[in-house]
């Protein structure tokens, strides 16, 4: 099947924030292919006004939601601590609920994020 972007992003930012923090030449290479196509798509919903879309994600029940929500807070505050300007974009496709959901969730060894 073929996924909208508005969906397809969230397996991109599960898949890029298991790879954040390792130190293996082929962990960063695949975090790299993945940021970059997590920008292409953020940069795409941007442009078509859309925003990422946790509702409609097709997954069976509240814990995989949840998880959802703890990728794109990990991305958002790996982003935000190297201080790329990726965040904003990430903020910018995301509604204001999914925002204070995002931001109030409690990422293992992180600080938190400044909204």
């Amino acid at each position: 099947p073929v996924l909208k972007p508005a969906w397809l992003i969230l397996t991109k930012i599960k898949r890029a924030v298991m790879y954040i923090g390792s130190t293996r030449p082929a962990s960063r290479r695949k975090l790299a292919a993945n940021s970059y196509d997590i920008n292409f798509l953020l940069s795409w919903l941007q442009h078509r006004g859309q925003t990422i879309d946790f509702s409609g994600y097709p997954c069976a029940n509240s814990l995989a939601k949840d998880r959802l929500y703890l990728a794109t807070a990990s991305l958002w505050k790996f982003w935000e601590e190297k201080q790329l300007g990726d965040f904003h974009l990430l903020r910018s496709v995301l509604t204001d609920d999914d925002q204070e959901i995002v931001i109030s969730v409690d990422v293992p060894g992180s600080p938190e994020i400044k909204g």
